[in-house]
């Protein structure tokens, strides 16, 4: 059985899309590399990459997919927790994006469970 944990933005004015972003080398290196490695280390049973997509003209989302309801409520305190440093600078790295842009978001999260037969 699966658990998705989706995490939603919702773009709030007219700006333009930062989701997904694009980093440059130095980002990726700094930010987005050592925030990814420091996710699959320290979150467990996430199974494989986010599927990422957008859900209408105004909401973009990263549908994560977790073996067990503690791994996926662990995975969501560790993405919310901004005292640790990966969190943090992934987070600042994308809200500096936004503010560039002039762009506004919302988030929202939600849970679900896959069926059981």
């Amino acid at each position: 059985m699966a658990f998705h944990l989706y995490h939603i933005r919702i773009k709030t004015n007219d700006g333009p899309w930062t989701q997904p972003s694009s980093y440059t080398g130095e980002e990726l290196g700094d930010v987005v590399n050592p925030y990814s490695r420091f996710l699959y280390a320290q979150c467990k049973g996430i199974k494989g990459r986010p599927f990422i997509y957008f859900d209408g003209s105004d909401r973009f989302v990263r549908k994560y997919t977790v073996d067990t309801l503690e791994n996926a409520k662990a995975l969501y305190r560790t993405l919310n927790d901004l005292s640790i440093p990966e969190v943090k600078a992934m987070r600042n790295l994308a809200k500096a994006k936004e503010t560039e842009a002039g762009t506004t978001y919302k988030t929202e999260w939600k849970l679900t469970q896959d069926d059981v037969a």
